[in-house]
């Protein structure tokens, strides 16, 4: 093999390497042996060596192989229990083993995008040829799995000079206009490590949301990356950014960030600590469609619904921005009017709210009334249960029918005005309830 990157400075990670989980270390070390039987060259790169110089955990692991990244990967995966997912095209494949740990392999190949947020051709290339193509220098980086070399820092764009200063740079002045889900990346990495960009990157930025070259991305991939977003731990200030630089604008027109957002956004997590330490027992919530909540909160959806159609999020988080739209102001409203309203008015409002919903409500009441209410509702009678069933009913001789949910709903409503707690008190009141039908000819 003839080692063109020798002219490196050597800085050598081996020691971090050998302080990764043991299963990742013995696939890495496989691969090692596999590519010097092979006569290739092999490269862990991206974002896995960007957080071992960070000191950070990240097993997304991608391996570059300058060479037959296919044929490597089956030879990788006939030494365990896996299966292996290929793409002819791309001449790379995916390497699923048992224990939830995921390896990408890829050929080393250089891209070239013929229009403006188009996907790339690729040809064959090399190492610096597959790191240039990426998005900024602190992800343009690999290490030397070799026998020879290993644990070597291949670094020709300085992306550790960079993460030093906590720097953001793009790799060329084109690169948001062949990709620009690279934008939101950008300000995601920002916020993350608490980084800036370069004054070129946020000028090539700023230049690329004028143009307006986000616009001629799918909409799939704009949600691909919105909902990257929300998988990051500092959503807000991410939020926040993409407001200032005008990405909202150009991806999602119909939502209104308004200040009265930005503040629900920041105060998000910590408003929900207190609202969980107030409920009994232990809750879960999805933190991702709170935030989907917050963000449309103050929207209007009669001139937004439109937009709404084409988004491509799961269809749980659309119906849901839909509906609560509709139903918060309803409940709001009912609530209101309701000088003091009884277990059961409440219980009527807000029974169909799920619990993020419910969370998205207290945010916005601004009431401590009201947040008392939607307290008090979910603690104690969210999930009342009645003991009465279809067998009592037929039991007293009550053929089923629309009869059988109007009886339960009395019940449920004497249970919740705390009126009886018993199975006994609820089959008495059944039976009186019965008899008074029967009584005036409604059964």
């Amino acid at each position: 093999m003839l080692d063109t990157y020798t002219r490196y400075e050597k800085i050598n990670f081996t020691t971090e390497i050998n302080a990764l989980p043991q299963k990742l270390r013995y696939v890495l070390r496989d691969v090692s042996r596999i590519a010097d039987d092979m006569g290739l060259f092999a490269y862990v790169v991206g974002g896995f060596v960007r957080d071992l110089i960070l000191g950070a955990r990240n097993l997304d692991i991608d391996i570059v192989i300058e060479g037959d990244a296919i044929e490597f990967a089956k030879k990788l995966l006939s030494r365990y229990t896996g299966k292996l997912i290929i793409h002819e095209t791309f001449n790379t494949a995916t390497m699923e083993l048992k224990d939830s740990l995921k390896i990408d392999f890829a050929m080393a190949r250089k891209e070239i995008y013929k229009h403006p947020a188009a996907l790339p051709s690729i040809m064959t290339g090399g190492l610096e040829d597959d790191l240039y193509r990426r998005d900024f220098t602190i992800n343009s980086m690999g290490i030397r799995l070799n026998k020879r070399g290993f644990g070597d820092i291949i670094d020709p764009y300085n992306g550790r000079w960079d993460l030093k200063c906590g720097i953001i740079s793009v790799m060329h002045k084109l690169s948001f206009i062949e990709d620009p889900t690279r934008i939101m990346r950008a300000i995601r990495f920002e916020k993350r490590y608490g980084f800036g960009m370069s004054k070129l990157t946020q000028k090539l930025v700023e230049e690329a949301i004028n143009s307006g070259v986000l616009g001629l991305l799918s909409r799939e991939r704009i949600d691909s990356e919105f909902m990257a977003v929300l998988g990051e731990p500092h959503r807000a200030l991410i939020f926040k950014r993409m407001r200032e630089l005008g990405v909202f604008r150009e991806t999602y027109p119909e939502i209104n960030f308004s200040s009265k957002v930005e503040k629900l956004l920041e105060d998000m997590e910590g408003i929900l600590e207190v609202f969980k330490e107030r409920l009994k027992g232990k809750r879960t919530f999805d933190k991702i469609l709170i935030y989907i909540l917050i963000l449309y909160s103050d929207t209007d959806l009669k001139t937004g619904e439109g937009h709404l159609e084409k988004i491509r999020f799961k269809k749980k988080y659309k119906n849901n921005i839909l509906s609560f739209a509709n139903k918060k102001n309803n409940a709001f409203s009912r609530l209101s009017n309701l000088p003091i309203p009884s277990n059961y008015d409440v219980y009527n409002i807000l029974q169909g709210f799920s619990m993020e919903e419910l969370f998205v409500l207290y945010m916005l009441s601004g009431c401590e009334n009201m947040n008392n209410t939607i307290i008090r509702y979910i603690n104690c009678y969210r999930n009342i249960k009645i003991h009465i069933t279809g067998a009592d009913l037929k039991r007293m001789g009550v053929s089923p029918g629309p009869v059988y949910s109007f009886l339960f709903e009395k019940i449920r409503k004497e249970r919740i005005s705390g009126n009886f707690t018993t199975y006994d008190e609820e089959l008495v009141f059944l039976e009186n309830a019965i008899q008074t039908m029967r009584e005036n000819k409604e059964l």
